[in-house]
């Protein structure tokens, strides 16, 4: 359990960064897509979608560290370093892995957010508010995205939660020693205690993030408190 102790923090790490990555970049394509629908932006992204849905996650890191890594030499292949020792170095390993882990959360995010806020966007209640005269951005911003939020949200939690046991291929490209890392290993090396203690750290962290998702609607929506 010892191992496990220390190869959680670098797994939450990784999947924390790859979290708001995803976040970053899916918000704001989403957003844009929907409010152009069927326009030329709308189907640059569900293309892009389409084709990242295609892309495996490992040949895309494989692809991320020769181009940025040995070629520009913009970050390092591989490697850990902790938050502690140098911070700087740290972001820096940390970059690419995180990166290709963000790229499989991004296409369902965009996907999910894009028809969610089209469909909110065609209710009663903001054609009223346009008519009202309010800005596009408060409208958006205020009205259908907050309604938007909560299947989002749903999405997001499931995601996150798969992405935690995605982290052992990439750890395994990236030569992190998180827990996907210790897990492959202690399979190779029939260590079986070791194997069932990660499944059951990554089974108690699936529960916490639903349970966080839970909480999270309680704030998007009042209407979900018991008695309300």
């Amino acid at each position: 359990m010892t191992i496990i102790g220390g190869a959680l923090p670098i797994t939450l790490q990784l999947a924390l960064y790859a979290t708001l990555i995803s976040l970053f970049v899916a918000i704001p394509i989403g957003i844009v897509a929907a409010l152009n629908e069927n326009g030329w932006i709308d189907l640059v992204a569900t293309s892009g979608s389409l084709l990242g849905l295609a892309i495996p996650n490992f040949w895309l890191g494989i692809v991320l560290m020769i181009l940025f890594a040995v070629k520009f030499q913009f970050f390092p292949p591989s490697g850990y370093v902790s938050l502690g020792e140098d911070p700087i170095d740290h972001f820096r390993h940390m970059v690419l892995p995180s990166a290709t882990l963000a790229a499989w959360m991004v296409v369902p995010l965009i996907r999910y957010l894009r028809s969610e806020l089209i469909r909110v966007l065609k209710k009663d209640y903001i054609r009223t508010a346009r008519m009202k005269g309010l800005t596009e951005l408060l409208v958006v911003g205020k009205h259908a995205m907050r309604n938007s939020l909560i299947p989002f949200i749903t999405q997001l939690g499931m995601l996150i939660g798969e992405q935690v046991g995605g982290t052992i291929v990439i750890e395994q490209v990236f030569a992190i020693p998180g827990m996907g890392r210790t897990a492959l290993s202690a399979v190779f090396a029939r260590e079986y205690q070791i194997v069932m203690g990660v499944v059951l750290v990554l089974a108690m962290g699936f529960i916490l993030i639903n349970l966080v998702v839970d909480i999270v609607y309680v704030f998007l929506d009042p209407r979900i408190r018991i008695g309300k």
